[in-house]
C-alpha cells in the first residue's frame, strides 16, 4: 500500500500505534467489562501532518487525509493488550520501540471511557496514541509497524523480525482482515510495507 502526502501537507510525520478493534457492540461498559467487547488489537500509523495540525481548528485532514491512518492486515487475540511490544521501522530502521505497558491507559479503561460517551460498533478501530518521538516521512520511504516475535504462556515462540511480545496465551489466534482465521503459527501483527509518495508527482503522471 502507499501513503500519498498531499501537495500541500507540509511536514507529515508518522506515528506507530496500537489499534483496538471492537468485537461487539458497546454502550456504558464498566472496565471489568471492557475486553468482552475487545475483538483483537492490531497496529495502526497514525500518520499526521503537522502544519494543519498545528494551524487548524480540527484536526481532520491532518489525521484524516485519503491514505493516512493504514492499519492492518490481521487482527490478533488472545494476547494480554497491555504489554505488548510496539515497533515502527523507516527505511528498515528502527525509529520507534516501547511496550504497551508504559501506556497512560491500558485496553479496558480505553474502551470503557469511549464507551460511555460514544455506542462502540463491530469493527470500529481506536487508535490509542504513539509512544516516544516520531520524525518526518517523505516521498519513496518505507514505514514498517511490525511487531513480531509472540512468546505465549507453554513456552512456545515465534521469531519475526527479532521483535518481542510477551503475554500471549496459549489461546491466541489471529484474524485477517478477509475473515481468516488461524492458530498460533499464524500469529504476526504486522502492517504491509507501506511505501511513501507525493501526491504531485503521482498527479503529473496522471494518477491521482
Amino acid at each position: 500500500g502507499s501513503i500519498v502526502i498531499p501537495k500541500d501537507a507540509g511536514v507529515v510525520h508518522f506515528e506507530a500505534e496500537l489499534v483496538i478493534v471492537i468485537g461487539k457492540k458497546a454502550t456504558n461498559v464498566s472496565k471489568a467489562k471492557a475486553l468482552d467487547y475487545v475483538l483483537g488489537v492490531t497496529c495502526g500509523n497514525d500518520v499526521s501532518a503537522r502544519e494543519w495540525q498545528r494551524n487548524d481548528v480540527q484536526w481532520w485532514r491532518a489525521k484524516a487525509s485519503d491514505t493516512f491512518g493504514p492499519c492492518g492486515p490481521c487482527i490478533a487475540s488472545g494476547l494480554n493488550y497491555d504489554d505488548l511490544q510496539l515497533t515502527l521501522r523507516l527505511n528498515g530502521k528502527v525509529m520507534q520501540d516501547e511496550s504497551t505497558k508504559y501506556f497512560i491507559n491500558d485496553v479496558a479503561s480505553t474502551v470503557s471511557f469511549l464507551s460511555k460517551r460514544v455506542t462502540l460498533h463491530p469493527g470500529d478501530l481506536i487508535f490509542t496514541g504513539t509512544p516516544g518521538q516520531t520524525s518526518e516521512i517523505k516521498p519513496g520511504d518505507v514505514v514498517e509497524l511490525a511487531p513480531g516475535r509472540f512468546e505465549l504462556t507453554d513456552g512456545l515462540s515465534l521469531d519475526v523480525d527479532d521483535v518481542t511480545i510477551k503475554g500471549a496465551g496459549p489461546d491466541a489466534t489471529v484474524l485477517s482482515f478477509d475473515g481468516q482465521q488461524g492458530g498460533a503459527e499464524g500469529l504476526l501483527i504486522t502492517s504491509d510495507k507501506v511505501t511513501v509518495r507525493d501526491l504531485a508527482v503521482e498527479n503529473s503522471k496522471g494518477d491521482g
